[in-house]
């Protein structure tokens, strides 16, 4: 483990807080100072001169800036919490005293896969429980098919992802923004709701949403008629209140239609954030260039989240009842978002699946690159092709102790770095082992409990 780069990152990370919470101080400061000068402009020119108006007008804008100002520093000290907090995982996995993290897979474990407690994969002190960074459901799924005991047919797979853990490991402040940006969402956040909801289709007919054009102009006509003196003033709400109404008696359809995005309100603007972060990077390996043009394929990732994340900020708005009637008075804004949001899922919610599945492959990789960022000591797994069994000859292999009990074979053994292969005749199954094993699945190298239909296994080790 590098504690020197991490050490440093935590410093500048604590300088930066200290610099955001004197700034807010401050903005809090000059955002009351604003709004009781606009109220006393406002004040001057309705009493004494309308140019009090002006000014109120622009103390105003200025305060609403300083609003956004304020949640923008808000936004950066919740994400330096969430770094710190990455930064401190990473401590405590390089000093031991990881079995406390909840997420130990214990959800995982099979009855009929002894291999999951036996090789300590899943369940508390297991490997899942150490190197699990996957903040999404999807993810820890992801993460936990990767650690299957059952060797894959192909090790072309292995090696591909073996190549984008290494390149994460040469890039540990992109692992660290990634992962702080996912510990801000919920845990165990789960998009299966949001996928199902916009992938299938609807079932009731949008063709009353094109009356939206029609209040706004007519509205305008009214007025331009009004003050013509052609038609009366008494006339001009009628408009709104047709507009009201109408949006009130098509509630449940436009409700209906805007449904998905209840689910997925908060995490738009931290998965359009993790997704600017991985498409603005310069990625070598081909499992990380697989994720970056998963998201930045026919259509970018990042720029459709932050239309829907503005689409979705209307709608929250809209919840206001004053928002409401107003809004839905002038330009029935329920069916103008219905609509826009429509538009959204015929460009690009067939592409919300695959942004999601490449963002789970990115937590699977940063998972297995934290057992690099975690130990001074690690190795990757050189997989040799072919199905008879070999021995690396640079090994210097010895028998340590083995003991027969109920038909199968223990294995003990002490070194930093084992792996266990085959002695005589055996079929694909393979053991774990240390950091790699013989089928590349990695787990802790303590004491394993190992069985292949009564065949004999012996490992090979080196100091």
């Amino acid at each position: 483990m590098n504690k020197e780069f991490y050490d440093n990152e935590r410093v500048i990370d604590l300088n930066e807080q200290k610099d955001l919470h004197l700034r807010e101080k401050k903005v809090s400061l000059a955002r009351i100072v604003i709004f009781l000068g606009m109220v006393a402009s406002f004040g001057v020119g309705y009493d004494y001169y309308r140019e009090g108006y002006w000014g109120g007008a622009i103390l105003l804008l200025i305060f609403i800036r300083f609003v956004s100002y304020h949640d923008e520093i808000k936004n950066r000290q919740k994400f330096l919490t969430s770094r710190l907090n990455v930064l401190n995982s990473y401590i405590v996995r390089a000093r031991g005293t990881w079995r406390k993290r909840s997420q130990d897979g214990s959800c995982y474990l099979k009855n009929d896969r002894p291999q999951d407690t036996d090789l300590y994969i899943f369940g508390e002190g297991s490997i899942f429980q150490y190197i699990c960074a996957a903040r999404t459901k999807r993810g820890r799924d992801r993460l936990a098919e990767s650690l299957s005991p059952i060797p894959p047919k192909d090790f072309n797979a292995i090696r591909i992802r073996q190549n984008g853990v290494a390149e994460l490991l040469q890039r540990p402040r992109l692992s660290l923004d990634l992962e702080a940006f996912a510990r801000l969402m919920k845990n165990d956040h789960d998009t299966t709701g949001l996928l199902k909801a916009v992938e299938e289709p609807l079932k009731q007919s949008t063709k009353f949403l094109y009356v939206r054009f029609l209040p706004f102009p007519i509205f305008v006509i009214q007025c331009f008629l009004t003050y013509q003196g052609i038609l009366s003033p008494l006339l001009l709400p009628f408009v709104p209140l047709f507009s009201i109404s109408l949006a009130l008696i098509l509630f449940r359809y436009t409700s209906e239609i805007l449904k998905p995005l209840e689910t997925l309100s908060k995490e738009l603007k931290l998965y359009q954030a993790i997704f600017e972060r991985i498409e603005s990077t310069d990625f070598n390996s081909k499992s990380l260039k697989n994720i970056r043009d998963a998201l930045t394929g026919d259509v970018s990732a990042a720029q459709n989240l932050k239309y829907l994340s503005l689409l979705v900020q209307i709608v929250n708005t809209t919840k206001n009842p004053f928002v409401y009637l107003l809004f839905n008075a002038m330009f029935l804004m329920d069916f103008f978002s219905a609509a826009a949001f429509l538009s959204w899922r015929k460009t690009a919610a067939n592409h919300l699946r695959q942004w999601i599945d490449a963002w789970s492959e990115m937590e699977v990789l940063i998972s297995f690159a934290s057992i690099g960022q975690t130990r001074s000591n690690y190795c990757f797994p050189k997989l040799l092709d072919g199905d008879k069994p070999r021995i690396n000859k640079s090994f210097d292999c010895r028998q340590k102790r083995r003991t027969k009990q109920r038909g199968f074979t223990r294995l003990h053994d002490d070194y930093n770095r084992c792996e266990y292969v085959r002695q005589n005749y055996m079929d694909s199954h393979s053991c774990q082992f240390g950091t790699f094993s013989l089928r590349g699945r990695a787990c802790l190298c303590r004491k394993f409990f190992c069985q292949s239909n009564g065949d004999f296994y012996f490992n090979s080790c080196q100091r």
